[in-house]
């Protein structure tokens, strides 16, 4: 990825691949996750014991790391930023506790974690910061766009229950 600055004029650098420098952000190098908008936090799921899994964050700043949160026999499908960087969605496939299962918002400081929608597969957050995910619906795998907090969600589109749709963006 690529970071640059923007102002209002002046003596505005232009990009340079020259000036480019390559991070190591992981110590193994196995950490599916994404980097928010604004290129400050880093966001990853991490497996912790033979079934558990977590979400952990580092700010690129600073190098410093935080746990969000910790789930026992659990699997964690998916991961996303909201446009302003302060909470990561994710898709919780809880074994133990299938209620808390779904599509879950926290704080990109920690605290408490809201379920946002049950039975979904994927997410994606838009510009605007309403939220898309697939789920599961009684005539196949439904795309829904609802507002940041799971608000009027809707759906857009269904695919038959053979088509699986992993990753996209709006």
């Amino acid at each position: 990825f690529g970071i640059f600055r923007l102002s209002a004029g002046g003596n505005t650098p232009r990009f340079s691949i020259e000036r480019v420098r390559q991070e190591k952000l992981t110590n193994d190098g196995n950490c599916p996750g994404t980097i928010s908008q604004d290129g400050n936090f880093v966001v990853c799921i991490v497996r912790t014991g033979t079934t558990g899994v977590a979400v952990e964050i580092k700010q690129l700043a600073t190098g410093s790391r935080r746990r969000l949160i910790d789930h026992s026999d659990a699997h964690i499908y998916a991961i996303a930023f909201s446009p302003d960087g302060n909470f990561v969605y994710y898709v919780l496939d809880d074994i133990a506790d299938s209620s808390r299962s779904g599509l879950h918002k926290i704080s990109v400081f920690g605290g408490d974690d809201r379920r946002i929608s049950g039975r979904v597969g994927s997410v994606t957050v838009g510009r605007d910061g309403r939220v898309a995910y697939t789920r599961s619906g009684t005539n196949g795998v439904e795309v829904v766009v609802a507002g940041p907090n799971g608000e009027d969600p809707a759906v857009v589109t269904t695919f038959t229950s053979e088509f699986r749709l992993w990753d996209f963006n709006f």
